[in-house]
């Protein structure tokens, strides 16, 4: 019952967002690069009035701010029926850009990103984009609701001192895990994508990561505690227990925590750097070399994410 309303969840969030982001850098041996950055509306707009670049920039100024400045070359076009709206820039090194701005339902600024490329040595470049929550906290990110905290208390033995506040620790940590594993994150790639062709999969991935991360916390708060031995049987029933549901619900039973689908904005990133490739946070293509990254917005919800790649130059 758990996995069928876990995976009827996961389902119904993976389809839910009406525009998503694609960025692409490509770094130059002497540190200077460009970027091109795609936004995408899941909307045809080639039979509105107007141009096609204004039709599909109204579309998208629901979800995103589009940059206004002179410094982006821009171009419009409809691809297997979505509006596409490219932006291209150079930079040099050390130059710092931001075009990415997401928005909530409101319209208020919740993400924004920052990209570079800078010179660690002679030999070494290193691109480096940070995403940031520039908008007001989601209230269930701030801390889990009473309720889910007294539920895990229940599942916590009785002679733990102090449970509620092993709880309350635990429920945060839980949840701060739930974002990263759903949504990705600086060395997370997010099950998100996963749940949409393959739903049962995700589902078991997530409840092992939530396991592991209640068990590496209760380890790290109660340490060599008598219990000790049972806390894999303890986080069991905790991972069976914290399904997504009650993870994202607050004390009034609303789902606080995904109910604007802005979080759901899917984000990728690919980066073309001109050396080896000797330290990365991403995947790297064996074939093309190329690095990538795929997150959704509300990755950045607790913390910053940066993602990052150095290679050396010959």
């Amino acid at each position: 019952m758990m996995i069928r309303r876990l995976a009827f969840v996961l389902l119904s969030l993976s389809l839910v967002s009406c525009a998503r982001f694609g960025a692409v850098t490509e770094v130059s041996a002497n540190g200077t690069w460009t970027r091109e950055s795609r936004f995408i509306t899941s909307e045809d707009s080639s039979d509105k009035p107007g141009s096609l670049e204004f039709s599909i920039r109204q579309e998208l100024s629901d979800y995103f701010v589009i940059p206004e400045d002179d410094g982006w070359q821009r171009g419009a076009s409809n691809e297997l029926g979505e509006g596409v709206l490219t932006l291209r820039r150079s930079a040099n090194e050390g130059e710092k850009l931001s075009e990415l701005t997401v928005l909530s339902k409101a319209g208020e600024p919740w993400v924004r990103n920052e990209v570079t490329v800078r010179r660690l040595s002679d030999e070494r470049l290193e691109y480096r984009e940070t995403l940031r929550w520039v908008g007001p906290r989601i209230d269930a990110v701030k801390e889990a609701s009473k309720k889910f905290v007294e539920a895990l208390v229940e599942q916590l033995p009785d002679d733990i001192e102090k449970r509620e506040v092993v709880a309350t620790v635990l429920a945060k940590s839980l949840r701060q895990n739930y974002v990263r594993l759903l949504f990705g994150g600086s060395n997370q790639q997010p099950l998100m994508s996963q749940a949409m062709v393959h739903r049962e999969v995700a589902v078991r991935r997530l409840s092992t990561r939530l396991r592991m991360a209640a068990l590496a916390d209760l380890q790290a708060q109660l340490g060599d505690h008598p219990q000790a031995k049972r806390w894999p049987e303890v986080t069991a029933h905790i991972a069976k227990f914290a399904t997504l549901e009650k993870l994202g619900k607050d004390d009034d039973g609303e789902n606080d925590l995904l109910d604007d689908d802005r979080l759901l904005i899917p984000l990728s990133f690919t980066a073309k750097l001109p050396g080896r490739i000797i330290e990365t946070n991403g995947e790297v293509d064996p074939v093309s070399g190329e690095i990538y990254w795929t997150l959704f917005a509300g990755s950045a919800a607790f913390e910053d994410v940066v993602i990052r790649a150095v290679c050396e130059v010959n």
